[in-house]
């Protein structure tokens, strides 16, 4: 069995946020209705136990995002990402 080195070995990829708010994603109208609904399931999960509100907090930022982008109103894609780079 070859010895692993130090040079041999790769390190793992970096952790990647999902969402549809990456580089080159376009949302569907599939991809807002998902959005929709897991807004609204975690508006439940809210009043049940506050501890959802970042989640949350963050579909509702997906959901701007992806609403900006099927308008193709460049004002409000800037005003879901400042909003979005306000949060982190």
């Amino acid at each position: 069995m070859p010895a692993v080195t130090h040079a041999t070995r790769q390190a793992p990829p970096p952790p990647t946020r999902r969402g549809l708010s990456g580089a080159g994603k376009v949302a569907t109208q599939d991809d807002l209705q998902r959005l929709y609904a897991a807004r609204d399931k975690l508006a439940k999960l809210v009043l049940a136990d506050p501890v959802y509100s970042p989640i949350f907090q963050r579909i509702e930022e997906e959901i701007a995002l992806a609403e900006a982008a099927t308008h193709g109103d460049a004002l409000a894609r800037a005003r879901a990402i400042a909003r979005q780079m306000a949060t982190r």
